[in-house]
């Protein structure tokens, strides 16, 4: 339940464009190998708001699983649907002092 509360702090404040609650959520060694870093992260959000690609989106989680295995927790389907049609995310979060905190994220549909 933890990990899952975590995720959606970040996807309501991704949705209603709250990027510094929405990066909350996000460990301060976050990877990707794509955005690579947290401020990376951050870079491609302030770009898809900009060009209004966060606009009217629909968080879909309806079928969504948390799979957790030690400290990791893995979060997936999440469905996005938006301007640009429906991206799906895998979200993984570890613990962090405590907290369950996202450590990377997938997309898949892009």
């Amino acid at each position: 339940a933890a990990i899952m509360e975590q995720v959606m702090v970040f996807l309501n404040k991704l949705a209603a464009k709250d990027l510094d609650g929405a990066l909350a959520a996000v460990a301060e060694d976050f990877e990707h190998y794509d955005f690579r870093t947290k401020a990376d992260l951050r870079a491609f959000l302030d770009d898809a708001i900009a060009a209004g690609y966060l606009d009217d989106i629909e968080i879909q989680t309806e079928d969504t699983e948390v799979k957790i295995d030690g400290d990791k927790a893995v979060v997936y389907p999440i469905d996005i649907v938006g301007m640009f049609g429906t991206v799906t995310l895998e979200l993984v979060g570890e613990m962090r002092d405590s907290q369950y905190m996202l450590t990377t994220i997938d997309a898949f549909g892009i």
